[in-house]
Order: C-alpha cells, then structure tokens, then sequence
C-alpha cells in the first residue's frame, strides 16, 4: 500500500505490505501514519551595532547547546556571552560559515528541535573584540519542528581618535589628514578642526597603519607621518598625536668650493608679492655663514644677492620654496672673480708664447703682467666686479705683430687676444707697363746681410711671413730678367704693430734700337725708369697694414 499524494505539510510515509489471509474470514487493516515535516530553520545575521549595515568577513559556528560546558550565561536564551577557545577546542560544529552580507540559514537538514550554541569564530576586519581569547555567543532554542528562529550579532567598529595640536598641545586646525595601509591604500582622509579630535571607525586592530599630514595648518611645518596600531586598549586608540612647530628657513652663504663662508655679502629674502621680508648682510664665521628664520608663511620667495663680498662675483637669484614640512635649506655660493685670458695665433686659434702682456686698471695702474706660454693660458681671480679693466700686449711674440688693447669685465669670463703673423707679400713689376716681372732672382737678407730666403719671381707675389717687427731687412736682386736692368736694394722695417706689408720692386726694361748714321749699329737705350726715376734702377712702392 503506497500514498501518491502527501499532503505539503507531511512526510513522505512508508510503503506497506499487506497480506490477505484466504482461510480468514477477518478484515485485513493497514495503517497509514503521516507525520509532520520538520520545516525549522535558523536565521543568523551578521550587522554593524550603530548602522545596522549587514557585515561581510566574519566566521560562524553552530555547535548543540548540550555538548558545551554547562554556565548560567550558556543557558540563558538570547543573552551574548564569552566562551573561551579552549571551550570549543575539540567540539566539531554543526555548521560553519564566512557572513558575505546576507542572512545565512540553517534549516531542518541539520536541526532539529534543541537547543544551540552559535559562536563568531572571527570577527570582521575593523570590528575586533579587545580579549581574542574569547568568542562572543549566544544560545537559541528550536521549540518544535515549525519553528522560524532568527538570530543577529551585533558588532561595534573599532575606534580611534587622532588629536592635531601645536606645541603647547592645543588641538588646531587646518591640517590636510589621511591615515592609509602600509600599502598605500586611502582608508580616511579628512581636515582638522580647531579644538576637536577626530574619531576614526572600523580600523583592524593590530594592523599598522600611517598618519600622514598632507598640508600644514598655516605657519607651521608639516608634521612627519606616524605608524601607530589600530585597537589598543578597550577598543580605542587615544593619544595619536601629531605636533606642528613653526615653519623654519636656513639660508647659508659660501664659496663655491661650499668650503668656507663669505662675509659681507647683504641678502633679502622677497616674497611673491616683491616685498622684502627678512635682509642681513654676512658676518665673520668660522663655517659656513647662515642665517635661520622661523615663521615665513607657506609659499614661494626669491633669495637676492643686493651686494656681493669683496673679489666674488654677484650671485643669481635663488627661488625657493617654504614648505609645510621640515626645514628649507637654501645655500648660495659666490663664485670668485676669475677671467681666462688666452694669447692665440689668428688663424690656428692655438695659445702662443713670448708675448708680454699686462691687465690695466681704470686709473692707469697695472694690475698684474706675464709672458704668455705655449699652450697655456692665463687666470686672474678676484678683480672687481664693478670695475672696467683692459689687456694691454706690449711686446708680440717673434714673429707676430703687437694686436690692439682689448677693455673687459670679469663678467666676460675668458678674454681673447689674437696675434697675426707679420706677412710680407714682395712683387716685382715692369715700371713702364705695372705688369708682373718673371725670372728675377731675388733674397731677403737680415740685417747682418745673412740670406733669409731667396727666390725667383713670377706672375704672383712671394710671401713671407714671421719676419721680426722693429728689425730691419733688404731685398736684393742678384739677377735681373731678360732684357732689364738689375733693380736696386730695398730695406724695410715693420712696425711692431704692422700685421703685413705690401712691397713693389720695379725693373727697368731695356730697348734695342738700329743706329742708321752707323750702318745698322745697335745701341742700346735705358727708357722708362731712366725718364722716369732720372737714374734710379728701381722704384719701390710699399703698402702697409696695421694689427
């Protein structure tokens, strides 16, 4: 015998047999029992204490109420109390969940009518308990099996109060806040308020986390971050306290070697507005000359060098920033004066020697003389900054004429004197006709007559160069071209500062004409220089060229 149809409310009943007895005259009977449904359930809800917002993250366990130890706080239905670890230590439960932010259920399937024990296991993150040892519980009781039992676990955030104050430990305002995770993460960020603490909720106790001052209230530095731990004592964190002091501005004046400290240079400090807001002038130090000031407002300025210590030039303008945080160090060196003076040759641009030469001052005085040497140049430190000086060359290394004064400051850095090479370009021209003579042999001779150089003429002019000014040379032809007279010797002289010279030598031609009165006679008759010099062989024209 089998029900087909079961009533919702019941349990499927079993399937019986039965058996019909021919010799009997009795009526067979089977019973058909129908027994309830267990429809129990258990409702467990997981919220925040103060917003009733369902929480995710915690660990939940039910166990039967009769396997605990038995307690006057275990038997009292709905009442939260403490079970220590060890209590549970070797019991298995009946379920075990992780709160994800709904209701979880626990139906007939795994109670029954009874008594039960429900434990968090862990609590969410931020909303630990202060003794960890000790799980909060609460007993229910499943009256029959139609019972609907919700129960809900409360728990309040963690919290922790940050105070901002100034020296003094007066709370102020004005402060840029954020705590965050030593990842990185933002977890609060808020401004202070005069006279307030400030109360963070829901940070998870025994985590590390930073405080850190994003800006500083006005006129102070910015306090360095803290690393405190959420959840010390009875679940609060008192006395997270960052302090501000003034902001604080250390200004030092060095050589540039940042050595040593100069005296007597006058400073200001100017703000974005232009005013001047702090002057002084360097003093003697034994280290390096600093000035601290305490109390500039947040913000950008300008450090200006209004006078410059003795034989250094004037610094630039330094920008500098006061900020919220720390002490602004702000170092201006001065460079001493120092000019670079180069001697070079004019087309080689290569330093040369042997020229004398000295730095003059505007009254006439000399400053300081050498010999320029191959290679080498020449530095002079700490002239005036203010004062005009000029490069005098009074003797030109051999060979080269003396070159022009050069006026410079020492703002100029490197001063260049170019030295050219004397040159001396010898033609040799027909006097008549101004063209060039071809086939004179022609020497240069030093004042001892020793032969310099010696050469034959042709269409260009020959040049030397390197000859020594303020010493004298000739020209001498030691053979005339073909159909001219030997022109005479030219001397010259260069100046010392003549760069180069231009020198004309002129032949006289000679003319071959027939005696008709001595029947084809040939006489020979000097023209052109003869009419035109009246007995000079040559004529010599010089062109001169200064440095």
């Amino acid at each position: 015998v089998k029900e087909l149809e079961v009533p919702d409310r019941y349990e499927q009943p079993e399937t019986k047999t039965v058996t019909v007895s021919g010799n009997s005259t009795a009526a067979a009977t089977v019973t058909i029992n129908n027994i309830l449904k267990n429809n129990s359930s258990l409702k467990i809800l997981k919220v925040d204490s103060e917003t009733e917002e369902p929480l995710s993250g915690a660990v939940m366990s039910i166990y039967e109420a009769q396997s605990l130890s038995t307690g006057a706080s275990t038997s009292v239905l709905g009442k939260v109390f403490n079970l220590t670890i060890g209590a549970l230590k070797n019991l298995v439960p009946i379920d075990t969940w992780t709160t994800d932010g709904t209701p979880h259920i626990v139906d007939s399937s795994k109670i029954e009518v009874g008594t039960y024990t429900i434990c968090e296991m862990v609590p969410p993150k931020g909303y630990e308990v202060d003794d960890d040892t000790l799980l909060p519980c609460q007993t229910v009781k499943i009256e029959d099996k139609n019972s609907q039992v919700t129960v809900i676990f409360k728990n309040s955030p963690t919290k922790t109060v940050i105070k901002k104050t100034d020296e003094k430990g007066n709370l102020i305002g004005g402060a840029h806040l954020q705590i965050k995770t030593l990842t990185g993460k933002v977890v609060d960020d808020w401004y202070s308020v005069e006279g307030q603490e400030y109360v963070i909720e829901g940070l998870t106790k025994g985590v590390q986390y930073k405080l850190i001052e994003l800006e500083a209230p006005e006129g102070y530095q910015k306090a360095s971050e803290r690393l405190f731990t959420a959840g010390m004592g009875d679940g609060v964190l008192w006395g997270v306290t960052l302090k501000n002091i003034p902001t604080e501005v250390e200004i030092c004046k060095t050589d540039e070697t940042r050595k040593f400290g100069v005296e007597g240079a006058h400073l200001q400090v100017i703000d974005s507005t232009g005013a001047i807001v702090h002057e002084w002038t360097t003093g003697p130090t034994e280290g390096w000359a600093c000035e601290r000031i305490e109390g500039l407002p947040v913000g950008n300025y300008v450090l200006h060098e209004e006078t410059a210590p003795n034989g250094y030039l004037l610094a630039d303008d330094i920008k500098f920033e006061v900020k919220d945080s720390g002490t602004t160090e702000v170092v201006m060196t001065n460079k001493v004066t120092e000019v670079e003076i180069s001697k070079v040759d004019a087309t080689t641009g290569k330093e040369i020697a042997g020229a004398h030469l000295q730095v003059i001052d505007a009254d006439g005085k000399v400053i300081d003389e050498w010999i320029s040497e191959e290679g080498k140049t020449h530095i002079i430190s700490k002239l005036d900054p203010s004062a005009t000086y000029i490069l005098r060359e009074t003797i030109a290394p051999a060979g080269y004429a003396v070159s022009q004064e050069v006026v410079f400051t020492v703002y100029d850095e490197k001063v260049e004197m170019k030295n050219e090479l004397t040159t001396v370009e010898i033609l040799k021209k027909d006097v008549v006709s101004d063209e060039m003579v071809v086939g004179a042999h022609l020497q240069l001779l030093d004042k001892d007559g020793k032969v310099i150089e010696e050469w034959d003429t042709t269409e260009e002019a020959h040049v030397i160069k390197g000859l020594l000014t303020d010493t004298e040379y000739t020209v001498k032809e030691t053979k005339a071209p073909n159909n001219y007279l030997i022109g005479e010797q030219v001397t010259f002289k260069l100046e010392k500062d003549e760069a180069r010279r231009e020198i004309i030598v002129y032949n006289t031609p000679i003319v071959h004409v027939k005696n008709t009165a001595a029947n084809a006679s040939t006489i020979m008759i000097v023209v052109g220089g003869v009419l035109i010099v009246a007995g000079i062989g040559a004529v010599i024209f010089v062109k001169k060229r200064r440095a």
